[in-house]
């Protein structure tokens, strides 16, 4: 969670610049009863905008017959709906977070060792729900609670959370001919490409968000791939950053990250692509 703190000191900006833009993501006040009041005291503090987290499997519990219609009636965005309300109500601009497959957009068998939500999920389908969602937050669609007004744009988008960490996508490594391989950044440049296409059929001008890369990374073989590690094979580059043949270049307008610490924060990384 980040805020912006007010001073009394002068603030000198060089000419070109802008100033740093801050916001909050915290799903539990957001998304409670009281989240009106919290969206608001975001706002006071200095931030502009707000970190929606959204779960495709609550939205599409059940396959749409009509995948890119946000009408569809297999869809479910009432609570979605209230946050981008409130949120834009509150003079802050959403970015919608958007992970966590439902069971019938997974590759099966899903092992049981897999968290809800993370294991293979299909780009195709991810695509087609992307444009759903930029679709119904064009400003364009009609608000289904108040007839004659339209829901509120969103502008960002944000393809997964986390996805160089098992609990968000798996399998993050497989094994081929005795050796660990780094599995999760190709399923993931497939996920984001996918992401890409669908939001820009239902929005054009919308800025499209790479997930956050958690912080830190496990050897080969466990639950974690480094974050430097992971976004050099989602980007094709190699070690020293030399372009490496890639038949499908990962598209994205912002690349984020996570830089949390934990305990010290000005502790060196164990790992060198952490």
């Amino acid at each position: 969670m980040l805020s912006a703190a007010g001073s009394s000191a002068q603030t000198t900006v060089v000419a070109g610049s802008r100033p740093l833009a801050t916001g909050f993501f915290d799903p539990t006040a957001f998304g409670s009863a009281d989240a009106p009041v919290w969206f608001s005291r975001a706002a006071a503090s200095g931030a502009s905008v707000v970190r929606l987290e959204a779960s495709w499997s609550a939205v599409a519990p059940q396959q749409p017959s009509d995948p890119t219609n946000p009408a569809d009636p297999a869809y479910q965005w009432a609570s979605l709906d209230l946050q981008v309300e409130q949120a834009t109500a509150a003079g802050l601009a959403p970015i919608i977070s958007l992970a966590g497959a439902p069971r019938w957009a997974q590759a099966h068998p899903i092992p049981k060792s897999s968290t809800p939500g993370a294991w293979e999920p299909n780009a195709a389908d991810y695509r087609l729900f992307a444009q759903a969602l930029a679709r119904r937050y064009s400003g364009h669609f009609p608000d289904p609670l108040h007839p004659g007004i339209m829901l509120p744009r969103v502008r960002y988008f944000q393809a997964w959370n986390e996805p160089n960490l098992w609990l968000y996508l798996a399998p993050q490594w497989t094994r081929v001919r005795g050796a660990w391989v780094a599995e999760s950044p190709l399923i993931y440049r497939a996920l984001l490409n996918a992401f890409y296409a669908g939001v820009k059929a239902g929005q054009p001008d919308a800025v499209v968000v790479s997930a956050g890369t958690a912080p830190f990374g496990d050897p080969p073989g466990g639950q974690r791939i480094p974050p430097a590690q992971f976004d050099r094979i989602l980007l094709c580059v190699s070690a020293t950053l030399q372009p490496l043949p890639c038949p499908d270049p990962a598209h994205f307008d912002v690349l984020a990250h996570h830089p949390y610490a934990f305990g010290d924060p000005y502790a060196p990384a164990l790992n060198p692509d952490d």
